[in-house]
């Protein structure tokens, strides 16, 4: 059975998504063409090495092909899989985890000034969008204008959905733009 990835963060859903369908395309496939191997092997050891051997020949020739398939197929992972650590490696270099472009894209789409509603029913003005000194992550700076307060919330849970009477909601809704 596939391992079914499950993203750590909304900005790998897309390749979380895509590298599920991919594994489990490419193991449908695998089973439809080991399975008309199979079939092929069989027709094979019927038609021209059991007249010449009998019955040992087909087992002979069976445990022979089973030893070259699983050979290949260890080959064949161990490939795949060196494969797979050099490209993240790569995505490691190019994609520096401490700053993220869907941070970025995210904050873009808030204007400074711009008033939103809460969820549970507060609403506040965006003063701005900042990088935590230490962490480097993206914060939304906001000002309740019930209370007055101004406070920082992480950007990715001002943008984030929560669930309400088993519905998801924006926890932050935009009402009006600057």
């Amino acid at each position: 059975m596939p391992d079914i990835k499950t993203p750590d963060t909304l900005r790998d859903l897309p390749s979380a998504i895509i590298e599920n369908i991919t594994t489990l395309a490419t193991n449908g496939f695998a089973l439809v063409v080991a399975l008309a191997w199979n079939e092929t092997v069989k027709l094979f050891v019927t038609q021209f090495i059991n007249p010449h051997l009998g019955q040992t020949g087909e087992l002979i020739s069976l445990t022979l092909y089973s030893i070259v398939i699983t050979l290949f197929a260890v080959f064949i992972t161990m490939q795949l899989s060196a494969f797979q650590k050099k490209v993240e490696e790569i995505e490691d270099k190019i994609l520096p985890h401490d700053i993220e472009d869907d941070e970025l894209a995210e904050a873009a789409s808030l204007a400074i000034g711009s008033t939103y509603k809460h969820f549970k029913g507060a609403t506040v003005k965006i003063l701005d969008v900042a990088r935590h000194s230490e962490t480097k992550e993206a914060m939304v700076a906001y000002t309740h204008l019930d209370t007055g307060e101004t406070w920082v919330r992480p950007l990715t849970m001002f943008m984030e959905k929560v669930e309400v009477k088993g519905k998801w909601v924006p926890r932050f809704k935009k009402i009006t733009t600057k």
